[in-house]
């Protein structure tokens, strides 16, 4: 049986956000605490209605058994980059039971295809090591342009 993906709309909120739980769960992380739910609930909601967050899903028997979100960016413009519009795609997860039949490639497909049509110059991602051969078979590769850096500003 083939599932269809659609795009994902304001009502898929909840299973979205139980998605999301799954991956970081599956990540190692603890999922128990609910703030980050929270802020996550209140960030997908904006972000889903203005149009800054797009979600691919797959529904079956009721529920989302896979989804992955992009968000829509605005940096300064560079001359390697000159409408500075990109798109980071996160969030991509498949219930356990329904991995391996293809769901993550209609997802991340439905993404990237969304982010073409919307004009984007480029779109990035952080990938798991289960994730990277997906992700490469789109033709995702390593950034260049220097060492990748982060600043904790505390919590």
């Amino acid at each position: 049986m083939t599932l269809a993906t659609r795009r994902g709309e304001l009502s898929d909120l909840h299973e979205l956000l139980r998605l999301r739980a799954v991956m970081f769960r599956d990540m190692g992380h603890d999922v128990t605490g609910t703030e980050w739910l929270d802020e996550a609930r209140a960030a997908l909601e904006r972000g889903l209605r203005s149009g800054a967050i797009v979600a691919a899903v797959v529904d079956h028997e009721g529920s989302l058994v896979a989804g992955g979100l992009l968000q829509i960016f605005d940096r300064l413009a560079t001359p390697h980059f000159p409408r500075g519009t990109f798109g980071y795609l996160g969030s991509i997860v498949v219930d356990e039971p329904h991995r391996r039949r293809g769901l993550g490639t209609q997802i991340v497909g439905a993404l990237v295809e969304e982010a073409r049509h919307l004009g984007l110059e480029r779109v990035e991602l952080h990938a798991t090591k289960n994730g990277e051969g997906l992700y490469r078979s789109f033709g995702f590769r390593e950034r260049g342009g220097g060492l990748e850096m982060r600043l904790e500003l505390g919590r």
